[in-house]
């Protein structure tokens, strides 16, 4: 079993955006009502264009993960994100890490949060946020053995559903 995690580029937003509606679909596709919805959601915020320009954006990190070279993870770390959470302007968010549900238990989380770590120390933020679905305590407990913390809750609308999650951060 070879894991190799590296920072994704622009010649990589075909299996991105795959891996990104797969994983968005097993880990939040049983809470949509209209499935439709959900395929809306991917077009806008997965879509070859969509990510081609966020990989663009320096702002953004991306990673992929991949296990005997298939890619099975990834993550994205938007460097400058302020949250109202926070009173500090060195504050950087994990707005996303997805690990295929066959792969999980394999640590490969846990590889793209130290990556993640990494860069947050590299660009000398004071703190790293990310939200987390309230009814989610794997990824709760996840979150919890590396350190973060509750700060609160806030909701997030996809068209015509909304969905609380919690805000934790973690100091550096």
């Amino acid at each position: 079993m070879n894991i190799l995690v590296r920072k994704a580029t622009v010649k990589d937003v075909i299996p991105l955006a795959l891996l990104a509606r797969v994983t968005f679909r097993e880990a939040f596709g049983h809470l949509f009502h209209n499935n439709e919805n959900l395929i809306s959601y991917f077009a806008k915020s997965f879509s070859i264009e969509a990510l081609t320009k966020k990989l663009n954006d320096d702002n953004n990190v991306y990673w992929l993960a991949f296990l005997d070279n298939l890619p099975v993870g990834y993550a994205k770390l938007i460097k400058n994100s302020p949250s109202k959470f926070i009173e500090d302007e060195k504050v950087s968010e994990l707005q996303r890490i997805y690990v295929l549900n066959d792969f999980l238990n394999r640590k490969i989380g846990h590889l793209l949060q130290n990556e993640i770590f990494e860069e947050v120390k590299r660009i000398e933020s004071n703190y790293l946020w990310l939200s987390v679905y309230v009814d989610n305590p794997k990824a709760i407990r996840f979150y919890e053995r590396y350190g973060y913390h509750k700060l609160g809750t806030h909701v997030f609308g996809i068209l015509n559903q909304n969905f609380e999650f919690s805000v934790m951060s973690k100091a550096f």
